[in-house]
């Protein structure tokens, strides 16, 4: 049976909400829970997302992940400078990740942004931030 329950309990922070509260993800109450979820351009968003150590209020690992081979990946992410590091061990954190399960993501959100060929310097931002980014840089062409 599904329980719909408000986005204000889905979503309440730590200190507003309590165990009881329906579906907080804060207090890790919930069976399933189903909602938008943007992923971190940069690696070491995840860390605090799925490290074992930052549940809720110590950190935003909602589904309380507890995985030490997770762990090791994600230590070695934020431990570390060498780009090729970084690189092998976010491979070993998305090869747990989709080989336990960790997670189901139903999909990813897409920026489609239109812009006329009269505008100089335009690139899409990588991130949810928005395609202003460089509005600075942005000229008319003649």
């Amino acid at each position: 049976m599904v329980n719909g329950v408000d986005p204000s309990d889905i979503f309440v922070e730590y200190n507003d909400g309590t165990k009881d509260t329906p579906c907080g993800l804060s207090h890790s109450n919930f069976d399933l829970a189903e909602h938008a979820f943007s992923s971190s351009l940069d690696p070491i968003g995840n860390y605090t997302s799925y490290y074992s150590k930052l549940t809720e209020p110590n950190g935003a690992n909602d589904a309380s992940v507890s995985d030490p081979d997770l762990d090791k990946a994600l230590d070695q992410v934020k431990s570390n400078v060498d780009f090729s590091v970084i690189k092998d061990a976010m491979k070993t954190f998305q090869d747990i990740y989709v080989g336990k399960t960790v997670e189901i993501p139903l999909y990813y959100r897409k920026n489609v942004d239109l812009v006329s060929t009269k505008l100089g310097n335009y690139f899409q931002n990588p991130t949810q931030a928005g395609p202003t980014w460089n509005a600075v840089d942005w000229y008319v062409k003649g």
